[in-house]
Formats: C-alpha cells, structure tokens, sequence
C-alpha cells in the first residue's frame, strides 16, 4: 500500500479487504457490511463524495438489486453491502472452469439491466468493467465503484482501460455500452478483448472498428458486437436482446424435453 494509506487507521472491529487508487475498503464482521475510506489526498476524498452523492441517488431512486447496497455514510467514508464472492473477476481465477454457459449469460443480463438503471439517474459509470462487478453470496452480480464516475454530466475521474475503452465519446451512455460490450465478453470467454496485445495496438485496432471475433459466442456473441459497434442507443435495449435469447433458449430446451 502507498504511504498515504497509512494514515488511516482500521475503524474498531474491522479488516483491510482491499484498496485502489481512491480508498481503502474495510470489511466490517459484526454487520457484514463493508465501509470504504477515501485515501488522504484531494483527489481520494473528491471521488468518495461523488460516490456517496451517487449513491444516495440511487437511493433515492429506490434502489437497485443489481447494485451494492448503500448504508449511507461512515465518517468519511460509506458503507456498502459486503459481496462475499467479491468481483466476478477474482471469481473467475478460482472458477472459471465451473461456470457455466447459462450462469454467464444470467450475468450478462444482469449487469445490462443494472447499467440501463445507471443511466436513468444521470450517471455515467466510466469503469463498467469486472473488476467493478461483485457477486454475493447467491452469485448475483452488484455494481459497484462510482468514485470516477460522472454524474449529471460531470466530468469522469477514471479511464477505463483500453480493452474495454470506446474509440468515440466515453462519458456518454455509448461509451458506457462500449465497456458493458467488453465486460460481456470477459465473461463469455474468461479473458478482456485483445489480451495478447499492447494498450496502443488496442486503440489503434477499435480505431479502425477492428474487434475480437466473436461467432463462436452465437447469438450472444452478436450481441457483444452490437455494443462495440454502437448499434445499442441504451442499455436496456442490450438487457431487451439477452432477454430474448434466453427465453428462445429456454424454449428450445423446453421443446427438446417434450419430444
């Protein structure tokens, strides 16, 4: 950890859980929450009252099941909901030869849905990536870190990084599906988009509207090129196209039973 994160102390009762550029995160046992710190730097402290104001919009908004739940405020920081799964990535480098087709699509559909509720209150996430998708203990996806974010048209804090990085406007709701379009095909296929190549060949490569193949995903593979192409004006008409596959899938299965 950096110096500047040693001059937070653990609030009574709590463990380090993990940290990034912006806070250190504390997993908080008594209530199974966790409690997010802003580091000691402008910037830090800047990004965690965004958060906090984003997600007492949400809030405000009823909430939403594909996000963290907010507790509100703690000192400096916020408490969140603890996803005991943690980020679908670090649940990938454990299970990934477990997951199956049906549980990625189901999370493809839930993070579409979450981000279409994202967008309706004004914010823009700017990171929408795996690492920033946590999974409780059902293996429901939560949404979470909105310390870059933008919020009624603010400025984004964060660039996301260039396999999941829109060649056009970022903090828009396209740049957003872009990312959403990166994420799926994380999940699809257990690796971020052009992994074998450099941040500049990537950017160069989206430039050019050059992107992975993705056929060999199917129907779902369609659909993940359609956000990357900016085809998508939203991201509920992305959750509208997983939603259908998934019941045409169910169909299909239903019908081969019945034979």
């Amino acid at each position: 950890m950096g110096s500047n994160t040693q001059d937070i102390n653990n609030p009574t009762g709590t463990s380090v859980l993990g940290w990034g550029n912006s806070g250190l995160v504390f997993l908080d046992s008594s209530s199974l929450t966790v409690i997010k710190y802003p580091l000691t730097n402008d910037y830090a402290r800047i990004n965690v009252e965004i958060e906090r104001k984003i997600y007492e919009r949400f809030t405000q908004q009823g909430g939403h099941e594909g996000l963290l739940q907010y507790f509100g405020p703690f000192e400096t920081g916020i408490r969140l909901e603890y996803a005991s799964n943690r980020s679908i990535l670090q649940y990938f480098q454990e299970h990934e030869s477990n997951i199956s087709v049906e549980q990625r699509l189901l999370w493809c559909k839930e993070i579409s849905y979450a981000l279409n509720f994202i967008h309706l209150n004004k914010v823009i996430h700017g990171d929408f990536k795996c690492n920033n998708i946590f999974l409780d203990d059902t293996l429901r996806s939560k949404v979470a870190d909105f310390g870059g974010s933008s919020l009624d048209g603010s400025e984004l804090g964060v660039v996301v990084s260039a396999s999941h990085r829109s060649p056009r406007v970022l903090d828009s709701v396209e740049g957003d599906v872009f990312v959403l379009g990166s994420s799926m095909y994380e999940i699809m296929t257990g690796q971020a988009p052009y992994t074998e190549h450099d941040e500049n060949e990537i950017e160069r490569l989206f430039s050019e509207s050059k992107f992975p193949v993705t056929t060999s995903l199917g129907p779902i593979g369609d659909i993940i090129w359609n956000c990357w192409q900016g085809k998508y004006a939203c991201a509920y008409e992305v959750w509208m196209s997983i939603t259908v596959l998934t019941l045409s899938l169910f169909a299909s299965l239903l019908q081969y039973l019945l034979l």
